[in-house]
């Protein structure tokens, strides 16, 4: 997320910053002599501040405060004379979406953004734009219909243009000792296809698709094939789905009202059903190996960690205190495994709480999740040279991990190995590029 910006003088820079005091990244302001102070102060329940970019003047700073995993809105500080706070930030957008890459225009009076469904999402967005007055009876469209991702605001109008396909990627688990083995394409359409699992007996794959114009889950048999749609959210995004022990449901999230709350719905089909309703984000459910509870994170607390509660809604537990995310329990039931704050790798802590430990490091932190069987761990590694990973398998018995497959254009991927141990599916992008557009003799509306 690109988010630095120069003060009108070109004296100082904005950047977003974490202190070891701060629970999230705020807005630091930096001289060139190295000194830095924070002008903004996300809330707890805020995932922090991004995207910073000075009026003209330099009496104001708009930024991109996000409330959840996927839900961005701009906001505006006020600013003295000396760069100073003089008031506090107030919201300019409230779509409950992704409002990003705010830059001003006509001479401080408006401002163009980027709105998009998501951060990932390659369609849905557009250009918009709003008085600095923060008046949403003046937020509008722009008359560009393409899909832009970044942009800059001169006296003519650059932006780029993401072009990409996500397909399902499948290999055959190596044998101990044995090389990795070559993925190949297994689920594609002409949209992207994401957040693979094989259903417990083996014979389905729940998956997540946009090839009927909106992220929707999707149901296939084992060998990829008689894909069928089950949900029917048309717009918000969906997070992976994941199976109940005994196939009949499937738990996800979708971000209905701005934030992502747990639904469930049959995997044969029909209405889902929310299980939380509160103003953080929860996301990335789990299913226990008794089918009795679901395991998910959320932002509720100062930072996002694990919470468990029952299978059918109600009240849940918090289980993680140092900060965790995508939890999925052991074959046994005692324990979740995790991934820890950024850069903290794989983590575990019993399923009734207590004790946190780390397992392996390190690992991608653009990832969606890994896969835990009753031998070891799935799990994608970072780049190692441009976008080359790989996914690993770390035995639970040797303690040594090894790769199985090379992945040469990581997308966050949800990984899921078969249940019978042959095939690991996992997401991949196809051939990313980025276009940059000029708009010449661009007229604002």
């Amino acid at each position: 997320m690109p988010s630095v910006a120069w003060t009108p003088d070109g004296r100082r820079l904005a950047l977003p910053h974490r202190e070891p005091v701060d629970a999230h990244d705020r807005i630091y302001l930096f001289s060139l002599t190295g000194g830095k102070r924070a002008l903004t102060v996300p809330p707890e329940a805020y995932q922090g501040d991004y995207m910073p970019s000075f009026s003209p003047d330099g009496r104001a700073l708009v930024f991109c405060r996000l409330s959840g995993f996927s839900a961005s809105e701009l906001y505006l500080l006020p600013l003295s004379t000396d760069l100073q706070a003089s008031g506090k930030p107030r919201m300019l957008t409230s779509h409950k979406r992704w409002a990003t890459n705010p830059v001003w225009v006509r001479n401080g009076r408006s401002l163009m953004y980027i709105l998009g469904e998501r951060p990932d999402a390659a369609l849905r967005r557009e250009l918009r734009l709003i008085d600095a007055s923060g008046d949403s009876a003046s937020d509008r469209r722009a008359p560009i219909s393409e899909p832009a991702y970044q942009m800059t605001v001169g006296r003519r109008l650059v932006y780029s243009v993401l072009t990409h396909e996500v397909n399902i990627w499948r290999a055959k688990i190596p044998d101990p000792g044995e090389p990795p083995n070559t993925a190949e394409v297994f689920i594609a359409s002409t949209w992207p296809d994401s957040a693979a699992r094989y259903s417990p007996d083996g014979k389905y794959i729940a998956f997540v698709s946009e090839r009927s114009g909106s992220p929707e889950i999707w149901l296939s048999s084992a060998t990829g094939s008689n894909s069928r749609r089950i949900t029917s959210f048309e717009g918000p995004l969906i997070g992976p789905p994941f199976w109940s022990p005994d196939g009949q449901w499937l738990a996800f999230h979708a971000r209905t009202h701005g934030e992502g709350d747990i639904h469930v719905i049959p995997a044969t089909g029909g209405s889902p059903i929310q299980l939380t309703a509160n103003a953080s984000d929860n996301a990335m459910p789990s299913y226990s190996h008794d089918g009795r509870s679901i395991y998910f994170n959320s932002a509720r607390s100062e930072r996002r960690q694990i919470w468990k509660m029952p299978a059918g809604g109600g009240k849940a537990v918090q289980i993680t205190f140092g900060g965790g995310q995508r939890p999925i329990e052991s074959a046994d039931g005692k324990t979740i495994y995790y991934f820890g704050d950024p850069g903290r790798g794989i983590w575990q802590v019993p399923s009734a709480g207590g004790i946190e430990a780390q397992v392996v490091a390190p690992v991608n932190e653009s990832a969606v999740g890994i896969a835990v069987t009753s031998t070891g761990i799935y799990y994608p590694t970072p780049p190692y040279s441009g976008d080359d990973c790989e996914i690993r398998f770390f035995s639970f018995a040797s303690r040594r991990s090894w790769p199985i497959t090379h992945v040469q254009r990581p997308a966050g991927w949800t990984i899921s190995v078969s249940p019978d141990g042959q095939y690991v599916i996992f997401a991949q992008l196809e051939k990313p590029k980025h276009d940059l557009m000029l708009a010449d003799h661009f007229q604002l509306p």
